[in-house]
């Protein structure tokens, strides 16, 4: 969390993508070290700040699928990942 706190004060306000991007895997490491519900609550926030003809850039859709799958198997079928997945699947600014 420290080297995410640390990024994101280095990156200005107006350069979107990597804020994002850094929040993307702060989502990952909550999933990571064991709070599925969280990182996947904080992605959602996160991707959901975003407007949604950016949200399926390259970089972003990449960081937060690979965020999600940090996620343990046994865990995959929360309904928190699975709103985070079905918000990463919309298309458009829907």
């Amino acid at each position: 969390m420290r080297a995410q706190d640390a990024a994101l004060a280095v990156y200005p306000a107006r350069n979107w993508q990597a804020r994002t991007q850094v929040e993307l895997h702060r989502a990952g490491v909550l999933i990571r070290s064991g709070d599925v519900d969280e990182g996947a609550r904080h992605l959602v926030r996160v991707l959901g700040a975003v407007p949604g003809e950016l949200r399926h850039d390259g970089l972003l859709h990449h960081s937060a699928v690979m965020s999600l799958k940090m996620a343990p198997p046994a865990q995959a079928a929360r309904a928190s990942i699975a709103e985070a997945r079905e918000l990463l699947a919309a298309k458009g600014d829907a």
